[in-house]
């Protein structure tokens, strides 16, 4: 069976649900020419590229408020350290293919495939 998955209007992060199991589509853990770092893609660099590119996609929110938000969620958000992990696995062995798998839990789970 397959599911047709249409995506939402605007930039709000989008959540489906298919046989009872929700769903979110992330962005992929790096960017291409087209489109601009953003997001979880932001957490593989250090803390003050990141700033300075999330600053570039948001030009009129406070450079100081960036810095403590970025300081905040790369303490508190497993999803953040799990790009991350995902970045440094990646970077140790190019030829694997991962992909994250979010469990509902605190708890992450990789796969490789």
């Amino acid at each position: 069976m397959g599911a047709e998955v249409k995506s939402p209007p605007g930039n709000s992060p989008y959540c489906f649900r298919i046989h009872c199991q929700i769903y979110h589509r992330t962005a992929p853990l790096y960017s291409d020419e087209r489109f601009k770092p953003g997001y979880g893609q932001l957490y593989i660099f250090d803390a003050s590229e990141a700033n300075s590119r999330r600053l570039e996609n948001n030009p009129s929110c406070l450079s100081s408020v960036m810095k403590k938000l970025d300081a905040l969620l790369r303490t508190i958000n497993p999803y953040a350290e799990s790009y991350l992990q995902r970045h440094h696995l990646i970077q140790s062995n190019s030829t694997v293919n991962v992909k994250i798998i979010y469990n509902g839990t605190s708890r992450l789970g990789y796969a490789s495939i």
